[in-house]
């Protein structure tokens, strides 16, 4: 098991965070404003929306960085505006305020889709701040999460070479989509089993071998060639790249590329027999050759 993650925090940006504060009372909306400005100067833009109707018109328009809502708004709830919000806009973060607070209301909060719930009484500038650095940290870190996945499968979904990662007991966790192409199988049919299943016997002890290695030198790329069994029964001669990265947070995986070369190793093998059987013809001709 991994030990506590940091938490995440709001990184700094080019300019000061967008915030809209919905909220009937504009002594509310000011008090909020002027501990934020006091707490954490220039870090936040607060914008206000009186009614539940401004919620919605002013994430429609322009979708802020987060959102404080008050849990009563005239007929509306602050509840129904941040289930309204989180089906259209999930990725802000919402954070409801209340002047009454119980247990009940926090869980229903947390169950409609709020990031955070705060009561108003001894409501201070700092623990705002923290609330908003952390929820807007939290959205900001999923954004680049996702952005991140994106351009990983940009290129892998799409690369004709392999890419397979292992867990530290040789177990494949990954296998790209051109594993298909190149072995037969659907990445699901090997994720979850070692790859010793699908090598020639005497290939095994090699890759033992090299997978033992790289375990003791993290970081450093291992160039080698392996036969593999095809989903079809035949054989693919495949060259291999294997880099530990198990020490990276982010990978925690041993990292093998690897590309099928079948083709240039018959190609070579036939090379090599043609110039076996000319070498054998020349040395055993009696008479002179003319070439």
């Amino acid at each position: 098991m991994t030990g506590p993650q940091p938490a995440t925090v709001l990184a700094p940006g080019p300019g000061p965070a967008r915030v809209v504060i919905v909220d009937e009372d504009k002594a509310d909306f000011l008090l909020v404003d002027a501990l934020l400005e006091a707490s954490a100067p220039g870090a936040y833009k607060v914008e206000w929306g009186p009614e539940y109707r401004d919620g919605l018109r002013l994430l429609r328009d322009s979708p802020p960085e987060a959102v404080l809502i008050d849990s009563s708004l005239g007929a509306r709830s602050g509840l129904e505006l941040i289930e309204v919000l989180c089906a259209h806009h999930a990725r802000i973060p919402m954070i409801l305020l209340t002047g009454r607070g119980n247990r009940r209301m926090e869980a229903a909060a947390l169950a409609a889709g709020a990031s955070d719930f705060l009561e108003k009484a001894g409501l201070t500038g700092a623990m705002l701040d923290r609330s908003l650095r952390y929820a807007i940290g939290r959205c900001r870190a999923a954004v680049d999460l996702e952005r991140s996945e994106a351009r990983f499968h940009a290129i892998v979904d799409h690369s004709t070479e392999g890419l397979a990662l292992f867990d530290a007991h040789r177990r494949i966790i990954f296998q790209s989509p051109a594993v298909f192409a190149i072995l037969g199988y659907a990445p699901a049919e090997m994720n979850g089993r070692q790859f010793d299943h699908f090598l020639r016997r005497e290939d095994v002890v090699a890759h033992r071998a090299t997978f033992a290695e790289a375990l003791r030198s993290p970081g450093a790329v291992l160039e080698t060639e392996i036969i593999a069994r095809h989903k079809d029964g035949t054989w693919r001669s495949l060259n291999c790249s294997t880099v530990n990265r198990l020490h990276q947070p982010a990978v925690r995986a041993v990292v093998c590329n690897y590309r099928d070369v079948s083709r240039r190793r018959a190609a070579e093998e036939a090379t090599q027999v043609a110039a076996r059987r000319f070498r054998a013809v020349f040395e055993g001709a009696r008479d002179g050759l003319v070439i």
